[in-house]
């Protein structure tokens, strides 16, 4: 797996063999247990499957001269002449000419492929006749493929001429991407859960062999179980631990105590960490890193690794440290942890997941129950709560029960409760804790009290974090329920952090300026540029909200694709991270957006999860308003914020619902400039029902303004007045309604586009007819009228086509089709035939006057 590019390679040698006959060679290098042989064994295969004729050969440590090139013979049924005469006394070149002689006359196929396995253990012999075969496999109908750890470490004279003619560069194989570690371990373990796919890929490197090897090694996925030590540690392949064992027997006394520092510290590490904890002088430090390189224990690390040196393979360390006794252990982990913490301290505002990495390994080698290991989990919980991993979250706490029980700090009531005096930090972390759950649950009334409490108690206590982080509660209430207030919210936290240099503080104060921002201007760059930033810097949960009011952005500008994409990202890590308000949130806008899309009532039902607002999106894409305000109300009347469940613009189209119906409006607040839009619309069905149209038509007008950006809205709050407006004398009703054909049509949300042309037969004007091309006409030619079918003949007049083929391609009379180009010619402006043809490949952007007319 993962090795596609690789076989593709090879089939094109293949492929220019047999067609040329020209041969060529191919150098697999790599890690052991990186997958040469196997990939050697697949090439193999497809070469026979193709019909060529295969030798297979390979070099031993300390192997008899060309054993690996005799081999590849023997397997064929044929042999060397005079085994020692050509060992000994013949030129190598002869002996070249004598297997190339054996190797392409051979019956069954024009071509051979030649596999010569470790070429690192080749011997001097085998390595000159390699080398002149090498040389001329241009003028020979064979493929000679080759494996060696690394082209770097052959050690031969003439290494870089081989490895030239070999095209070793392209034969290099990488270790295993997180996604290919995932669908090995599946084939395994049919559902596993993410902290084993991220255990597996973490400790082998991406090396398949010591995935398999630690697969074997597991009895079951509860071996990974999220508790306080089995995620920091694996177990150790046993042929793995031998070789590792054998390279430590020569060390001295300084060296192996560097060494076994270097195990507790993890997988890589710097001289300045090492020097501290072993208590070693800078040169003998220096001197026993050197020595630990040269023995291939050690590796440096590349030049943007914040740690200058590691082990060659995680496991490495490992080893080590389970050969470690116990007392020792002991007596180093107290140093090593600092080292450790003082490492998270540096992290955590720039790489939260580096600095919760260092904690567990801290957390792993010391004592459980010590005041130290206590410290560490506390640490750690801190880390996981900021980065939003709930699942992680839980597991530490009981670990933690005791001790914060001891202090007072129990999520319950407790000696204080959530409505007592509150003088201590623990006191406010707890109601910050308890207004963050309250949030997820969507209790935002108890969230905003719980966080102005904290708030309060947080200036007085002169907690700037806690103050920010009370801020960050309280914007995010705010985006359901004032938007001017989440601003003022995240605008008071992004001066505090700036103040108080808490770049992590400052991300969210961004995050959260950058959703106000969107939902007043419908503008996402800004979301996106933060989104980005908050992903580099591992904020998993801050990620996947971004993520689903990005895709909120998106469903109310029309885009429902890429909308799709987004929701769809935010609920597979919001599974992953045991966060099933945010997965909910995902999920609710990848119905509604699929409901859209769907052509019938009740299409979409492969979506997961018990949405409360179904029968809302139902109603809404029906343009049911009526049962729209029904649903949202019986919401409302349970308490339930709709915002919180699908975030959309669910607060206007209530208010717009209630006007068409003619009941009172809500009192609830417009939050977005969405909802304001919508809700202008529904001012503009009340007061043309009094008779006042020239009111009506500048509620009109100043919903379109609002909704300028929000296509979507716009074109669904036109929908539902244009019969009101009709009827009131009001409004362009049956423009909006043919816009709204177009625009939906082009979006592919078919049951809006239904829905436009019933309303539009209902008022007795002409309905389009219905295109027969199958091309879906963009919005900006739609609305000039283009229609499938001069859609249909535009694609293929843009392709070069003439009107004889396009008339073939189409089933159509020449006549037609010059009648479809000239309907084009006049709706675009273009005036000749290659100008449709640049027009369409150019993006088919209309002048602005045209869009608008």
């Amino acid at each position: 797996m993962g090795r596609q590019r690789l076989l593709a390679y090879f089939d094109d040698l293949v492929l220019r063999v047999a067609r040329t006959g020209r041969g060529s060679g191919y150098l697999l290098s790599g890690e052991r247990g990186i997958g040469k042989s196997h990939l050697a064994r697949i090439f193999t295969q497809r070469a026979e499957q193709k019909g060529m004729v295969t030798f297979r050969g390979r070099c031993v440590p300390g192997g008899s001269p060309l054993r690996s090139l005799r081999e590849s013979l023997r397997r064929a049924g044929d042999r060397l002449p005079d085994p020692v005469e050509f060992e000994q006394r013949t030129p190598a070149e002869v002996v070249a000419e004598q297997l190339i002689v054996r190797w392409t006359s051979r019956q069954g196929g024009p071509a051979a492929l030649v596999v010569v396995e470790d070429l690192h253990h080749a011997d001097p012999r085998t390595q000159e006749v390699l080398f002149y075969i090498s040389d001329h496999l241009d003028e020979l109908p064979l493929i000679l493929v080759g494996t060696a750890q690394s082209p770097a470490r052959l050690g031969w004279p003439m290494v870089e001429e081989v490895c030239g003619n070999l095209n070793y560069l392209d034969g290099i194989i990488p270790p295993l991407a997180p996604a290919e570690v995932e669908e090995l371990v599946r084939h395994r373990i049919p559902t596993p859960d993410p902290q084993v796919i991220d255990f597996l890929h973490r400790w082998s490197d991406g090396v398949p062999l010591h995935l398999l090897d630690l697969l074997d090694l597991l009895d079951c996925v509860h071996d990974l179980a999220a508790t306080a030590s089995d995620l920091f540690t694996a177990p150790v392949p046993r042929s793995l631990a031998s070789r590792v064992l054998l390279r430590m027997a020569g060390l001295d006394d300084h060296d192996r105590h560097a060494l076994q520092v270097m195990s507790l510290l993890g997988p890589t590490f710097g001289a300045e960490a090492v020097q501290r904890t072993a208590r070693l002088p800078s040169d003998m430090t220096e001197r026993s890193i050197n020595r630990l390189v040269e023995l291939d224990i050690v590796q440096a690390c590349p030049l943007g690794d914040r740690d200058g040196f590691g082990f060659r393979h995680a496991l490495v360390g490992e080893v080590i440290r389970h050969t470690m006794p116990p007392d020792q252990v002991r007596s180093l982990g107290p140093a090593v942890a600092e080292v450790l913490r003082d490492q998270a301290r540096h992290a955590v505002e720039t790489d939260l997941s580096l600095a919760r990495r260092k904690l567990q390994r801290a957390a792993a080698i010391l004592a459980p129950g010590s005041p130290e290991h206590t410290e560490v989990l506390t640490e750690q919980l801190d880390i996981v709560s900021r980065i939003g991993d709930a699942g992680a979250e839980r597991a530490l706490l009981p670990f933690l029960r005791p001790s914060v029980q001891a202090h007072g700090t129990s999520a319950g009531p407790g000696p204080c409760g959530l409505d007592g005096l509150v003088d201590s930090v623990d006191q406010v972390r707890v109601l910050l804790r308890a207004a963050a759950t309250a949030l997820t649950l969507a209790d935002d009334l108890t969230a905003r009290r719980l966080a102005l409490r904290a708030l309060r108690a947080a200036l007085d206590l002169a907690l700037p974090a806690l103050v920010c982080e009370a801020l960050d509660v309280l914007g995010c209430v705010s985006e359901r329920h004032d938007i001017a207030a989440a601003r003022r919210a995240f605008t008071r936290m992004a001066r505090i952090a700036v103040l108080h240099r808490m770049t992590y503080w400052d991300i969210h104060a961004r995050a959260g300026t950058a959703v106000v921002r969107m939902l007043t201007t419908a503008d996402t760059r800004e979301l996106r540029t933060v989104r980005d930033l908050v992903d580099r810097t591992g904020l998993r949960a801050l990620t996947t909200r971004l993520e689903i009011r990005l895709a909120q952005a998106l469903v109310l500008s029309g885009n429902g694709d890429e909308a799709k994409v987004w929701a769809d990202s935010a609920g597979l890590e919001a599974r992953r991270l045991s966060l099933p308000h945010l997965g909910g949130q995902a999920q609710g806008l990848l119905r509604l957006v699929r409901m859209v899309e769907s052509e019938r009532a009740g299409a979409d039902r492969g979506i997961d999860g018990d949405h409360t607002l179904v029968d809302a999106m139902e109603a809404l894409v029906a343009n049911d308003m009526v049962s729209l305000a029904r649903v949202l109300d019986t919401q409302a009347e349970a308490g339930v914020f709709p915002e919180a469940r699908v975030p959309f613009c669910w607060s206007g189209l209530r208010r717009l619902a209630h006007a068409l119906e003619g009941t009172a409006a809500p009192a609830d607040p417009l939050l977005s400039t969405a909802d304001r839009g919508l809700g202008a619309f529904g001012l503009a069905v009340v007061t043309g029902r009094t008779g006042d149209r020239a009111q009506a038509e500048r509620w009109a007008s100043e919903a379109v303004r609002l909704l300028r950006r929000f296509d979507w809205c716009r074109h669904q709050g036109q929908l539902a007045v244009a019969e009101a407006a009709a009827d009131a004398g009001w409004g362009a009703p049956t423009e909006w309604l043919q816009e709204a054909i177009a625009y939906f049509g082009s979006c592919g949300h078919l049951r809006l586009v239904q829905q436009a042309r019933q309303s539009l037969r209902r008022l007795g004007a002409p309905v389009p007819r219905r295109g027969r091309g199958t091309t879906t006409v963009p919005y900006a030619l739609a609305s000039v009228g283009v229609t499938t079918r001069e859609m249909d003949v535009l694609e293929l007049v843009a392709r070069g086509l003439s009107n004889q083929s396009v008339a073939d391609r189409l089933v159509l009379s020449t006549r037609t089709v010059e009648s479809h180009l000239r309907n084009l010619l006049t709706k675009t402006g273009c005036q000749s035939r290659a100008d449709l043809a640049r027009f369409r490949n150019a993006g088919m952007n209309l002048p602005a006057t045209e869009i608008s007319g």
